[in-house]
């Protein structure tokens, strides 16, 4: 699954969205969500701190997933 990565401002928080331009990402505590880059997403995969499964799952069921603090190493 290719998903869009997307980091809020001032913080360490990312998220991955099905929306390019990250339109279906709620609101979290004010501030902005920038684009960082396209991943792709594999089943059963454990991507650094990214659970595949539930982040494919998420991405499906609400076009979201939130993840904090692990762009660098993606």
């Amino acid at each position: 699954m290719l998903a869009h990565l997307f980091k809020r401002d001032e913080s360490h928080l990312y998220c991955l969205s099905n929306d390019s331009q990250g339109r279906n990402i709620p609101e979290v505590a004010g501030g902005s969500w920038r684009h960082v880059k396209m991943v792709e997403l594999h089943p059963r995969e454990q991507r650094l701190s990214v659970d595949s499964d539930a982040a494919i799952a998420d991405i499906a069921q609400r076009g979201y997933h939130f993840v904090e603090g692990w762009y660098r190493q993606l």
